[in-house]
């Protein structure tokens, strides 16, 4: 058994469950799954990894702090995990079979720094937990197709450009599960066809993409959109899964990192540009939610 089941997969299913995987530590990991299980997980725990559970045989059922109600999916369907939104309980039938992938969750923001064409709604949707039952039977033979790829990639050991190779192939992945999730060309519905409070979530996310550099407090984005700050956090909350504030800490440390990987900006442009006091607190900021002080990162 590899190293890699006691630190990555088991905080989200059963060792047992694994017939074969492959991974790049720290990075990427994909395994084959069968078997049942049933795991209960500490809810003040933070995941470091981001997960896709794909099912095509069987049943798996979870809950959460975000989603207390108990969610069955089966046969053809996809649950994706985030770092953010914790699960309490998650269980497996008998007769389970399918794929798990995982993505660190630094890797995955690279991902989108690198390439802003994912659907905004594509992007937030994975920072909560995610369920999609009955794919279309085409979409779900490429999605499966991709999980195979993925852990023949990551067991390639005699490739010349290994980082390359499985960087693409954990793209191709992403490309295809945004594909599935909302397909391509399909617009948010206008304001006047949502009800209040999907409009004020999608105003909400627009406007944070736009200010987050400038303003990271609830009570300016209440005011802004012409509510009370306990009406636009108890919407949040219930239409994204996770608190007002967590959604945008997240939208100011992913912004942070697009500055922080261009190394024309010195670490105090950063902290100016994201409107932090002094350096040391931006420094403070970034390390809770990377693990490494920014000037770390930029060495590693």
């Amino acid at each position: 058994m590899h190293k890699i089941f006691e630190t990555v997969y088991t905080d989200t299913i059963e060792e047992t469950q694994i017939v074969r995987e492959n991974n790049i530590p720290g990075r990427y990991c994909c395994a084959e799954l069968a078997g049942t299980c049933h795991k209960v997980f500490d809810l003040v725990q933070e995941r470091k990894w981001h997960y896709f559970i794909l099912i095509d045989k069987g049943e798996l059922t979870h809950d959460g702090e975000h989603f207390p109600e108990i969610t069955k999916v089966g046969y053809r369907s996809l649950v994706s995990i985030s770092v953010n939104t914790k699960i309490h309980h998650l269980s497996c039938s008998a007769n389970f079979h399918g794929y798990i992938a995982g993505v660190e969750f630094n890797t995955l923001l690279d991902i989108f720094h690198k390439d802003t064409s994912f659907p905004g709604i594509f992007r937030q949707g994975l920072r909560t937990t995610l369920s999609r039952s009955d794919i279309d039977p085409r979409k779900f033979r490429i999605i499966q197709k991709d999980f195979q790829n993925l852990m023949g990639t990551l067991g390639n050991k005699e490739h010349l450009l290994p980082e390359a190779l499985n960087f693409s192939s954990f793209y191709i992945l992403m490309v295809d599960l945004a594909d599935m999730m909302w397909e391509k060309g399909h617009e948010l519905p206008t304001a006047e066809k949502m009800n209040r409070r999907d409009s004020l979530l999608v105003s909400f996310m627009q406007a944070a993409a736009r200010n987050i550099e400038e303003n990271s407090s609830v009570e300016y984005y209440a005011s802004l959109l012409c509510v009370s700050k306990s009406y636009l956090s108890q919407v949040v909350k219930q239409k994204a899964g996770v608190p007002v504030g967590v959604v945008l800490s997240t939208f100011r440390y992913e912004r942070s990192m697009k500055y922080v990987n261009d190394p024309s900006y010195s670490l105090q442009q950063v902290a100016d540009k994201m409107s932090f006091p002094d350096q040391a607190t931006f420094s403070k900021f970034f390390k809770k939610h990377n693990g490494l002080s920014p000037l770390a990162y930029r060495k590693k």
